[in-house]
């Protein structure tokens, strides 16, 4: 049960009693002082008998104490306009309030939240909307009661009059100073951002969409608001079908929940990028209109193990095969692959298979017998490599390093499901020193300390804090027979201040990233390392066969090396 809720609803509603009364039903519940009803006109003379016979049911239906508005038009304005004059006319005369469309179902706790949000954030102008929404189907934790993200869910929710206010201020009817270029500033690292959105920005701007909310949400994202979302989902979406007039698809599988109180309160205002990825990947569904022609992710991502299962295949051929494949799906859609007996999960499926390529069907990494090697990798992504160096060393001791929290939860529970013992996990950015550094994540492999990135990606991402902990540290003055170091652009800076540390050290791995913005520092890695006495072996990863005339870059590098080194 709602308890009653002490901020005014706005009741948006038009043809469809079936979904309309059932929603209605929660309003009561929470028992508002002050209730506002908005209805458009009617397209047809079959449209207003339905529609004025579903006025005078809800308008008697309020029998708890409470001052009722209506606004009910003669005529039909259209989604667009009728939706954003009813929110002018309630914001005329409140200060701040709930909006409930008539296929929004309300679960338990929703009209609490958006209470306690209205009252918390009253004073914060960076903050633009609650919204009950949360679509990620319990597959990001939040660690707290509530995040905040860039994008609008208009699914139930709530704001305050000056945003409401302020958004009618600035945003140009026509979206003109929304430009298909300032997408690419707005997409927080996923290179489907603007091949989304723009061509929704162009419908918009051409006046083909009847839609209110993607105004609001193209100009928030062009303003930089916030936007409040729970951990749970509050809201259950009953409108989907043929009567709707936009949500005429099957309705999506968003489980509600329960919201625990006391809430937990994020330390700050800023935008969570991960569980604005987790977003784009599961409601938008951003790049998976890419697919290859037949392939499919079911909704448990288990296409690789069913559609690609390869019954003919065996071993390793049938490895190579799914390797193969997953280099030509689309990037950061998180899957699970069955790889010679074991599950693999992963949040990308092309640096997955080029990785395990490398790592287990080249054997990269092998290493001479040794009885228990002591191993300490740096970046080491959902586990590929420590987890194959566990298997062909029971009695080791490694130490695997991931900074992304994303992908450290992939490797945790790649190692898990793999019951590898000697595998010791740090959720962690290795660093010159312990304490905290600014991250820039991109879920997949290629993220990294922001000061140490090019500047185009760090302008493209989102950046978080992560805790650091030093490479002395992690090596602690014992002896260490392989140390690998793949941390996207920071390898030398490391290097170069811990160098004190290869001296315990028989064997590096590096991968070195050329980054198009920043001086080279090779020379500075090669000298370090034949300092500390070790010879060393190049392989070029990223190179052009003409590098006069045509070297061309890759997400911000213009070289990228695997080092090899090791001392005689």
């Amino acid at each position: 049960m709602n308890e009653s809720v002490s901020n005014p609803i706005l009741f948006l509603t038009f043809n469809r009693p079936d979904v309309t009364l059932r929603v209605f039903e929660e309003i009561p519940e929470a028992a508002p002082s002050r209730l506002y009803i908005a209805s458009d006109g009617p397209r047809s003379n079959c449209d207003g008998k339905v529609i004025h016979s579903l006025r005078s049911q809800l308008e008697l239906s309020v029998d708890w104490p409470c001052e009722v508005k209506t606004l009910f038009r003669d005529n039909n304005l259209g989604c667009r306009h009728a939706v954003n004059g009813a929110i002018d006319w309630f914001f005329d005369h409140e200060e701040r309030g709930i909006i409930l469309e008539d296929d929004c179902l309300p679960c338990s706790g929703f009209f609490k939240f958006c209470d306690e949000m209205l009252e918390r954030y009253s004073g914060d102008e960076t903050v633009w909307s609650i919204s009950g929404d949360n679509f990620h189907r319990s597959e990001y934790d939040c660690a707290h009661s509530y995040y905040f993200s860039k994008y609008f869910h208009c699914w139930g929710w709530a704001s305050w009059r000056r945003e409401w206010r302020e958004y009618h201020t600035h945003v140009d009817p026509g979206l003109s100073n929304v430009t298909s270029a300032s997408l690419s500033g707005m997409a927080g690292g996923n290179p489907f951002f603007a091949s989304h959105w723009q061509p929704i920005l162009k419908q918009c701007q051409m006046d083909r969409v009847d839609s209110w909310a993607y105004r609001v949400m193209f100009e928030s994202l062009r303003c930089q608001k916030t936007h409040i979302h729970p951990a749970v989902n509050l809201i259950n979406n009953i409108g989907f079908g043929e009567s709707a007039s936009h949500t005429v698809d099957n309705a999506p599988d968003y489980p509600v929940g329960d919201i625990v109180y006391p809430l937990s309160h994020p330390a700050t205002t800023q935008r969570d990028p991960v569980a604005d990825f987790t977003t784009e990947r599961i409601h938008f569904k951003m790049g998976q209109t890419h697919m290859p022609p037949k392939v499919k992710f079911s909704k448990k991502k288990d296409l690789l193990i069913k559609k690609l299962a390869l019954p003919f295949c065996r071993g390793n051929s049938r490895s190579k095969r799914l390797i193969a494949l997953m280099k030509e799906y689309p990037r950061f859609i998180s899957a699970e692959v069955e790889l010679n007996g074991f599950l693999w999960a992963f949040p990308d499926p092309v640096s997955f298979a080029y990785a395990y390529e490398q790592i287990f069907l080249a054997k990269v990494y092998q290493l001479p017998d040794v009885t228990a090697p002591r191993i300490i990798d740096c970046g080491a992504n959902v586990g590929i490599a420590s987890i194959y160096w566990a298997e062909q060393f029971p009695e080791a001791e490694i130490i695997a390093v991931e900074a992304d929290p994303v992908v450290f939860k992939y490797l945790a529970k790649n190692v898990s499901a793999k019951r590898v013992k000697c595998v010791q996990l740090i959720n962690k950015a290795v660093w010159h020193q312990d304490g905290s550094i600014r991250f820039s994540p991109d879920n997949a492999d290629g993220g990294g300390i922001a000061d140490c990135l090019n500047d185009e990606v760090k302008c493209s991402r989102d950046e978080i804090e992560v805790e650091t902990v030093c490479l002395s540290s992690l090596v602690a003055e014992q002896h260490v027979d392989l140390l690998k170091i793949d941390i996207e652009g920071a390898e030398c800076e490391l290097l170069v201040k811990q160098q004190h540390c290869l001296k315990y050290v028989q064997r590096v791995f590096v991968e070195y990233h050329s980054m198009v913005s920043e001086p080279q520092r090779l020379h500075e890695l090669l000298a370090v390392l034949a300092e500390s006495g070790f010879r060393v072996h190049v392989h070029s990863e990223l190179v052009s066969k003409r590098p006069f005339s045509d070297l061309r870059g890759d997400v911000g590098m213009d070289n990228r090396l695997n080092i090899f080194a090791w001392k005689i």
